[in-house]
């Protein structure tokens, strides 16, 4: 199945993605959501996934598709690109900001040695 070609094409290109993206957060944040977007109750929690997922996969999926050679016209690449997109693009913020959040009151130079040796494989004593 394809996009189609012409004006409805290209907006159904362009949707999908957004669309798919969005499904793929919501259904990582159905199993796992963070206890500080769960904090800023149902309808705000729902729109930062909304925006997150949908945002990156619009802007990331058509990439990624690029960078594999798969075909930017394949639906069923677009959609399964695209649902990835969305619920990865959820997980690494969730965990950046979780990262955040467990190093807030320590210092930067602190942070920046637990940075600097979990890029070179070292084990922290504070996990």
């Amino acid at each position: 199945m394809t996009t189609g070609e012409g004006i409805v094409g290209y907006l159904l290109s362009k949707i999908i993605p957004v669309i798919s993206g969005v499904f793929g957060g919501l259904t990582l944040s159905s199993f796992w959501m963070p206890k500080e977007i769960r904090k800023k109750g149902r309808i705000i929690s729902i729109l930062l996934i909304v925006l997150i997922s949908g945002s990156m996969s619009f802007a990331f999926g058509p990439v990624i598709l690029q960078y594999l050679d798969l075909q930017s016209y394949n639906l069923n690449n677009i959609v399964a690109i695209s649902y990835m997109t969305g619920a990865l693009s959820l997980a690494v913020t969730n965990w950046i900001g979780n990262f955040f959040i467990k190093n807030e009151k320590k210092d930067i130079t602190e942070v920046i040695s637990i940075v600097r040796d979990a890029k070179n494989g070292v084990k922290s004593s504070e996990s």
